[in-house]
């Protein structure tokens, strides 16, 4: 690992520690203030879980616990499971239902101003997206073992409305809404001068995302290559201009930014003539040669993107390269590489590697069929680039993301307990899966959509901990409203077994969560 690796996972840790720290700080704080302010006893704050360390001022003990996952306050006057004693062992008085109320709601209160600062800063520098709002798709590709391609949908079919709705939305948001969805998915689908309508059940695509068995789209969409040439740089001396839409290079369409990438790295310092379209009108701007990215690594490629871990698939095969030339598809699986099986993903790079330009042959697995590929040569592939900004970015209000966090939270919880949706609770994400995915972004250098995570977070700590179950916040304040109904505390022996079978299944499913993740992280690492 080189000096810049290092600094950059040393930044990144620091960074999810501070700022999921503080998310857990701010909800405890909240708590902590209007307990103070309504005069209730407070035993104890603390960061953490099983206290190594702590200290007393003002009848309060603050502590740092060694298990970093959370944190408390100590309220034994909120707990409604018995009669509320200090640390002494001394009774307590009972508070009102309003100071229960109160002093519950105050920490998710406190995460949802949290979110709030923190979706402002999006709002304003706005986030880095990887396709543009769309209100249309032009489909780029299907993989012909599909529901989608058995339903009927081909490419250059333009997807005009979901389950019988209009969109305008990125390409991530459109594949959540297939991910989310219960039962048939229905495109509505323009084919030159025909309207059709596409029905199909999704299915798990392992190929895309392995391990997670979630229903990822089987096609890939034609994403408007939208620009903005950095000053100074080849691409604005010729004449290229903010919001332009690149839509072919010599003559031949460009998919996606990705594709673009690709052209201009396979170029070789040739000259390119770009079509671009701009407000409406098409301009030819020819004669632009693609630099070497200064410090870019070399290798070689064979233009295919495939599963990071066995059995080896093909996931994606580039437009006019040397896999698509020799016949590879998507959803092959590559069961050798020059006569040598393949037992392990990161060896079919290696061995590219190792071919450099001379004949590389490939046996191939598609449905029941083994096919040989033979004298297929991979190119050098080196970074270029014109100057070129993918201008790909959002904007969303506070209140927009937080509706989005309650509408994802309602769909989540929605899938998991339907039994035909492919979202399972398998698909969730605890604290090592959001710490693991925060540090990932940080490190790529991209801090406002670790931002936006964050955002997401602290709305998403706020709604979980306002449902209605025992031992959450939401639980703490349905029970107080039940005593201000009735006019008295509600029993303890109906209360206790409530919380204990309510800890139980809250430690269970946090086990459970847990353990995915770990699986993830190690599919990652592999």
């Amino acid at each position: 690992m080189d000096t810049t690796s290092i600094v950059n996972t040393l930044f990144s840790g620091i960074f999810v520690f501070l700022a999921l720290g503080l998310c857990i700080f701010v909800h405890e704080l909240g708590h902590f203030l209007v307990a103070k302010w309504r005069g209730l006893h407070v035993i104890a704050f603390s960061m953490g879980f099983k206290k190594v360390w702590g200290f007393k001022y003002g009848g309060v003990e603050y502590r740092i616990g060694c298990i970093p996952f959370g944190g408390y306050v100590e309220l034994p006057q909120i707990d409604g499971s018995g009669e509320p004693k200090d640390e002494d062992g001394n009774p307590l008085p009972r508070v009102s239902p309003l100071d229960k109320i109160l002093t519950a709601f105050a920490g998710p209160f406190c995460n949802l101003l949290l979110g709030a600062a923190f979706a402002t800063v999006i709002w304003i520098w706005g986030m880095p997206s990887e396709s543009p709002q769309m209100s249309k798709i032009e489909v780029a590709q299907v993989e012909e073992a599909s529901p989608e391609y058995a339903a009927g949908l081909r490419t250059g079919d333009v997807i005009e409305t979901v389950n019988g709705r209009t969109f305008n939305c990125t390409w991530r948001e459109f594949v959540e809404e297939v991910i989310f969805n219960i039962g048939k998915v229905e495109l509505g689908v323009r084919r030159g001068d025909d309207s059709l309508t596409i029905s199909y059940t999704p299915a798990e695509n392992e190929k895309k995302i392995p391990g997670e068995k979630i229903a990822y789209p089987f096609f890939s969409p034609r994403i408007p290559v939208v620009v903005k040439p950095l000053k100074g740089s080849s691409a604005a001396k010729a004449g290229i201009m903010e919001n332009d839409i690149i839509t072919a290079v010599d003559g031949r369409s460009v998919r996606d930014a990705r594709e673009f990438s690709e052209i201009l790295d396979n170029s070789q310092g040739n000259p390119l003539a770009l079509t671009v379209s701009r407000n409406g009108r098409t301009i030819e701007i020819p004669g632009i040669v693609a630099d070497k990215t200064e410090g870019a690594p070399e290798f070689y490629r064979i233009g295919v993107q495939y599963s990071p871990e066995l059995p080896l698939s093909i996931v994606d095969v580039a437009a006019d390269s040397p896999a698509r030339a020799a016949g590879i598809e998507p959803g092959d699986i590559v069961l050798e590489i020059n006569g040598i099986k393949i037992e392990a993903a990161n060896f079919f790079f290696d061995e590219i590697q190792r071919s450099k330009e001379g004949a590389i042959s490939m046996k191939i697995s598609r449905g029941d069929r083994t096919i040989e590929v033979k004298d297929m040569h991979a190119r050098l592939h080196q970074f270029r680039d014109i100057g070129l900004q993918f201008a790909y970015y959002q904007y969303p209000s506070p209140a927009k993301l937080l509706v989005k966090t309650l509408d994802m939270t309602y769909k989540t919880l929605r899938g998991i307990f339907s039994k035909r949706s492919k979202l399972k609770a398998r698909n969730l994400s605890g604290p090592i899966g959001i710490v693991h995915n925060v540090s990932k972004i940080v490190y790529t250098g991209n801090l406002t959509a670790a931002i936006y995570f964050l955002a997401f977070i602290s709305y998403s700590l706020a709604i979980f901990n306002l449902l209605p179950i025992p031992i959450l916040d939401g639980g703490h304040i349905a029970i107080a409203c039940v005593e201000a109904t009735i006019g008295r505390p509600v029993p303890e022996r109906m209360l206790k077994p409530v919380y204990t079978v309510m800890v139980v299944l809250l430690i269970g499913l946090m086990l459970f969560v847990t353990y995915y993740d770990i699986l993830r992280v190690a599919r990652e690492f592999r």
